[in-house]
């Protein structure tokens, strides 16, 4: 979510290149992401280049999950 985060939408090649994810965990995260609503395909009918966003419930999360690594790092 972090790669995601203010961007419009991010090539699922980027996002692995940019955390060292192998494709499939990266491929695996993503889809549990998009089964709760969090992130969406922006291309949805290209299967050979995947875009994905962050959806509005995404964001929301997104910032509720940095405010608690701020909490925890000051502990």
């Amino acid at each position: 979510m972090e790669s995601l985060a203010g961007y419009n939408e991010k090539a699922q090649a980027v996002i692995e290149k940019e955390t060292g994810m192998y494709k499939s965990h990266t491929s695996r995260t993503l889809k549990e992401l998009e089964e709760i609503g969090a992130v969406k395909q922006t291309n949805p009918g290209d299967r050979s280049y995947k875009f994905l966003a962050l959806t509005s419930k995404g964001k929301v999360l997104y910032k509720k999950a940095k405010e608690i690594k701020e909490v925890i790092k000051k502990e």
